[in-house]
């Protein structure tokens, strides 16, 4: 967690890649949630999909602007349907 300002933007970015194809084409999901707080106070959630993630390396990056009240932001990956 890091801090936030109204209106401020972040780019938040980085590699991915899945070891396993199987996971995209079974119904799993990945993706990169950006949570805004007020302090302890959690005001917003912009979730962003990596779609294209395969066994290649893929660079991705993710934008957002805080919103009004927001003192901190959250990156939080998101793996959904794993087993």
């Amino acid at each position: 967690m890091t801090s936030a300002a109204a209106d401020e933007t972040f780019l938040f970015s980085g590699w991915f890649r899945s070891t396993n194809y199987t996971f995209f084409t079974a119904g799993r999901w990945l993706g990169i949630k950006l949570e805004w707080y007020t302090n302890t106070t959690l005001i917003r959630e912009d979730i962003t999909s990596l779609n294209g993630v395969d066994t290649n390396w893929t660079y991705k990056e993710v934008e957002g602007t805080a919103p009004v009240g927001a003192t901190k932001v959250r990156v939080v990956l998101l793996h959904v349907g794993a087993g």
